[in-house]
């Protein structure tokens, strides 16, 4: 299990103004990932095309929950926090989360109005001049943002965003 979002907690991206999420937001999130269920590595997906697992359940917790890191460390988790349960199916990345190399998850936000541009070009090879206009860009600044991928990654910006069990 991994937790994406986390109400009022600030991310990595806090200190250039990003603001933390609500659970109000984080319910969104949720419901407008359930159209594109993407898992990817550190956010390469926009980059590759590659899908490096699938998604076996999505949900908000409705009330305070606790969990254990993979440490056994307790944690709990507040009212509206956005889980998902993953299938892994890329044998390397099975490989770095249990070697720790992988240690949690990161939401892939785009523009609403971006997802039918998306929708197109996933029918097309993804090249290079198509990587160069990607960019990175905190969710506050994105207008109206959905979430589209799930990745793996080394460090997420989310505290807490590790991996549990």
């Amino acid at each position: 299990m991994l937790p994406v979002f986390i109400p009022n907690l600030p991310d990595c991206e806090y200190q250039y103004g990003e603001k933390p999420l609500t659970a109000d937001q984080i319910i969104q999130f949720a419901r407008d990932y359930e159209e594109w269920l993407i898992v990817d590595l550190e956010h390469e997906f926009l980059y590759t095309g590659q899908v490096i697992g699938t998604v076996i359940k999505s949900h908000v917790n409705t009330e305070p929950v606790t969990v254990k890191f993979i440490d056994s460390t307790p944690r709990e988790y507040p009212t509206g926090t956005w889980f998902v349960t993953l299938k892994i199916t890329n044998q390397d990345v099975i490989q770095g989360i249990h070697n720790e190399h992988y240690t949690g998850g990161s939401a892939t936000t785009i523009e609403r109005e971006d997802t039918d541009k998306l929708r197109k070009i996933l029918n097309v090879p993804i090249t290079s001049t198509t990587k160069s206009k990607i960019k990175r860009i905190p969710i506050s600044e994105i207008k109206n943002p959905v979430v589209i991928t799930i990745s793996i990654v080394h460090s997420p910006c989310v505290p807490l965003a590790n991996f549990v069990v």
